[in-house]
């Protein structure tokens, strides 16, 4: 078993090193385990000096080493170091939702805009269709 999409944020290398150590026990308490292969750890920092020391520093559990990486997809979303830069991820995704709403905004227009549908049944529509 897996505790999907678990997100932790810490001030210093230390302190990840400790909540990666917190997030394992907690996955022993419920009877799960890391899915290691599909974890990082990722720094946001312009220091270099920072960035020596997250490349030196080894953040170990007991289901494996956690890999540090330099970007990673979250939620369908892809983040990296430079949080946007000049790839600009964020507008990309945020577009590909807008698109895919729009897409079912469309689909189900003409139900939207039919007098004989009772209100009720177009909110549902619009819970079920457009709201998942």
């Amino acid at each position: 078993q897996y505790a999907d999409d678990l997100v932790g944020l810490a001030e210093s290398n230390e302190d990840a090193k400790t909540m990666v150590q917190g997030i394992h026990t907690w996955t022993q308490r419920w009877g799960m385990a890391l899915g290691v292969p599909k974890c990082g750890v990722i720094l946001w920092s312009d220091s270099q000096e920072e960035h020596d020391r997250h490349q030196a520093t080894e953040y170990n559990t007991p289901d494996g080493n956690i890999p540090i990486v330099s970007e990673y997809k979250y939620l369908g979303i892809k983040v990296t170091e430079g949080l946007g830069g000049e790839d600009d991820y964020e507008k990309t995704y945020v577009t590909s939702q807008a698109e895919k709403g729009q897409k079912a905004l469309n689909a189900i227009r003409p139900i939207l805009l039919d007098k004989t549908w009772p209100i009720p049944v177009k909110v549902a529509v619009i819970r079920t269709l457009l709201i998942p």
